[in-house]
């Protein structure tokens, strides 16, 4: 079940908490914009996490990955969370400037 303890733990000026439920905590990435669905499941004795995404509200979610932790906090969710915003805005900043140098190469081009 998804506890006071949890919700507490979540940075909430990363991430806005947008519903709670018994075991499913949706999340929103100030970062990104992207919704986060983990979904609370027991496997092998150990509370485990299954994270779903989607870019948009309107999106529908997609599986992404499946966390848990020695101690049954939510914290290795949320750090894969935080992990894939990172590598997210990364791959944007890469697109942006390759876009920006072939701009530059073309203007170049044309002198």
């Amino acid at each position: 079940m998804i506890t006071s303890a949890d919700i507490s733990s979540i940075d909430t000026s990363y991430f806005e908490i947008v519903d709670v439920k018994d075991f499913t905590l949706i999340i929103r990435s100030r970062n990104t914009g992207h919704f986060w669905a983990l979904l609370e499941r027991m496997a092998n004795g150990h509370r485990t996490f299954l994270i779903s995404h989607k870019h948009h509200e309107t999106d529908p979610y997609h599986f992404q990955k499946i966390r848990g932790s020695a101690d049954g906090r939510i914290n290795a969710a949320i750090e894969y969370i935080m992990h894939h915003d990172k590598d997210y805005i990364s791959r944007l900043r890469e697109k942006k400037l390759k876009r920006e140098r072939g701009r530059l190469e073309r203007l170049e081009r044309r002198k």
